[in-house]
């Protein structure tokens, strides 16, 4: 039979009468009592979630708190349980106050017994009903007052976890790393793996700080924890690679000491074998290695790592757009080096992967005509045209055909007096200083 939602205030009430009426209609027995048939019965509410549907589970877990004779262990383990269903069956703000204000106050309770409920408070399937941090907030910190959180395990660990997830929500970067810091404190020998876990989540805050030497820190944590996966190890030595060449405190113009080592630990952990990093991972970081040298004014060896990412791509590399991305950005620094010619080659590279066509073909204009190529950035400025609004961006339109026009004019005059040789020599000083304005 379909259900239908009741207010959340008579929830309670219809669910309590509903379950008994149906227990005495049965001839139901008795709820067991003891903790080890809570337990049990516990473990079959999650069957029923399964089967019957979090409503039927809810109705079922109500009864058995209004009518079972628990120890305060057994009902904090209850009521952990029914908070999480509160929050499947979109109460959230009654699971959020038995979170805060009734388990705190538990006895005979652990931590593990409560983290489910408020690993889903805290992560809530969609359109639950609340979109509330605070109160997600003052949940945490009420539990993590509590007793059963009281001991510094992993328990502690990961419910510090989720208030640093509920603080870095808010904003709060530096109250999510303190929190991160100490959950990574709390892991004993034996977690090694919610270790690595947090101290990466720890060096993402710091580097959102902009905290680059505390990413660091993390990230050589990592590497040095005890049974550490090698590809987990591979992996955070190429973060701590790309650290070097984040923005840090002040303006982002990396030194060359940062750049160097940042290129020699990326080399490392990309040319490890065997090979633990993906072909996505490895591109990423020597595009970033790419462009931190343009930043640092060193165009040659940005060009350099350039040319060898979409010159040399690996067999079968299925990223193709990516490539045409760097081919793009390759082609600005060409640019930027007066090499205009070779800038021409990547830009219509990068046109294979549709890379912003219009913006393209009016770059490869610029480049043609700092080439010399007069008759290619005509070409290019016609190129660019069907891609432009036609609507909505006529003075665009208008501004491309002017630039391509005054290129025409410029050349069918000096066609008049010169030779073809010297019309498209770079020592035409009337065509190579035509001055057209930028769009």
């Amino acid at each position: 039979m379909k259900r239908h939602a009741l207010p959340a205030l008579l929830l309670p009430a219809a669910l309590v009468a509903a379950a008994a009426l149906a227990l005495q209609a049965a001839g139901a027995p008795s709820v067991p009592r003891d903790s080890a048939a809570n337990a049990e019965f516990l473990a079959e509410l999650d069957r029923t979630v399964v089967a019957d549907g979090p409503e039927a589970a809810l109705a079922t877990l109500t009864n058995h708190l209004a009518t079972a004779a628990l120890s305060p262990g057994d009902t904090a383990r209850c009521k952990a349980a029914l908070a999480r269903l509160l929050v499947v069956t979109k109460h959230p703000r009654r699971a959020a106050a038995i979170l805060t204000d009734e388990l705190p106050l538990a006895r005979g309770v652990t931590g593990a017994d409560i983290l489910p409920a408020l690993s889903t408070y805290i992560n809530p399937p969609k359109d639950c009903g609340d979109s509330s941090p605070y109160r997600r907030q003052q949940a945490c910190l009420a539990l993590l007052r509590s007793p059963a959180f009281a001991q510094r395990d992993a328990s502690r660990a990961k419910a510090l976890s989720l208030l640093a997830s509920v603080y870095e929500r808010r904003s709060f970067c530096d109250l999510a790393l303190a929190a991160l810091m100490e959950a990574v404190d709390c892991c004993g020998k034996d977690d090694a793996d919610l270790r690595v876990s947090l101290l990466f989540k720890a060096a993402k805050v710091a580097q959102e700080m902009r905290d680059t030497a505390t990413a660091e820190r993390c990230l050589r944590q990592i590497q040095a924890v005890e049974k550490v996966p090698y590809a987990t190890a591979r992996r955070a030595l190429l973060l701590e690679g790309m650290n070097n060449i984040l923005v840090d405190q002040f303006d982002w113009a990396p030194t060359p000491d940062r750049l160097e080592k940042a290129r020699a630990l990326i080399d490392k952990a990309i040319d490890a074998r065997p090979s633990a990093i993906s072909n996505a991972d490895a591109y990423s970081a020597r595009r970033s290695l790419m462009q931190a040298y343009r930043a640092a004014g060193d165009l040659d060896k940005a060009i350099a790592i350039g040319r060898d990412l979409v010159d040399n791509p690996p067999p079968k590399s299925k990223g193709e757009l990516r490539i045409a991305q760097i081919a793009n950005q390759l082609g600005d620094i060409l640019t930027e080096a007066r090499q205009f010619k070779l800038a021409i080659r990547y830009y219509e590279r990068s046109l294979e992967g549709h890379v912003t066509p219009k913006q393209t073909h009016l770059k490869i204009a610029t480049a043609a005509r700092g080439a010399g190529d007069y008759a290619r950035a005509i070409q290019a400025y016609t190129d660019a045209l069907p891609f432009c609004d036609w609507v909505e961006g006529k003075d665009e339109i208008e501004a491309i055909k002017r630039k391509a026009a005054i290129m025409s004019r410029a050349i069918r005059r000096y066609a008049k007096a010169t030779s073809a040789e010297e019309l498209f020599s770079e020592e035409s000083e009337e065509i190579t200083g035509l001055q057209l304005d930028e769009l």
